[in-house]
């Protein structure tokens, strides 16, 4: 499968959304990509997260294609879109849904690894405590998100998952 790229500018600096032919397979900070690349699917990807920047109101599904988690990874990735917009959850309220004696830290572990940061949102997750902790992004960037769907009307996205080997 062939891997495409698209550089896009956002409020928080510049993200590379990569996709294959099953759909977008990650989003991150890293910076790179190409900036002219027409691929419908990078293009959707780009339309939803300028709606998700902008405040504006937006129903849309987008397929995502995770390849190379864990089942463990898989069933996290899936949990962390079930986490309503403008909302937080903590890592260890995450654990508890799995499991009495899952760790905190295995979520926090999966939740880092997490390939499509912002919109399989691993910003929502934070500290049993309240805080803000672990954010590939950095803890500014997860304020921003976090402080900007607290202000804005309900953005509406489902994520359409196709994983490795059809694990769900």
């Amino acid at each position: 499968m062939s891997n495409r790229s698209m550089l896009y500018d956002s409020p928080i600096g510049p993200l590379c959304i990569r996709c294959d032919e099953i759909g977008i397979t990650e989003i991150s900070f890293d910076g790179t990509g190409n900036d002219h690349d027409t691929d419908p699917l990078l293009i959707k990807a780009a339309q939803i997260l300028d709606a998700y920047f902008h405040g504006q109101s937006m129903q849309a599904i987008l397929p995502v294609h995770l390849t190379g988690g864990t089942p463990f990874r898989y069933k996290v990735w899936k949990m962390l879109c079930d986490i309503p917009y403008g909302s937080t959850v903590s890592y260890l309220d995450l654990a508890r849904k799995l499991s009495a004696t899952m760790s905190a830290q295995a979520i926090g572990q999966a939740v880092h690894n997490n390939p499509v940061s912002i919109l399989i949102p691993c910003h929502r997750v934070i500290g049993k405590n309240g805080s803000l902790t672990g954010f590939g992004g950095g803890l500014e960037r997860k304020a921003f998100l976090l402080d900007m769907e607290k202000q804005n009307r309900v953005f509406d996205i489902h994520i359409e998952i196709h994983m490795e080997g059809g694990i769900e």
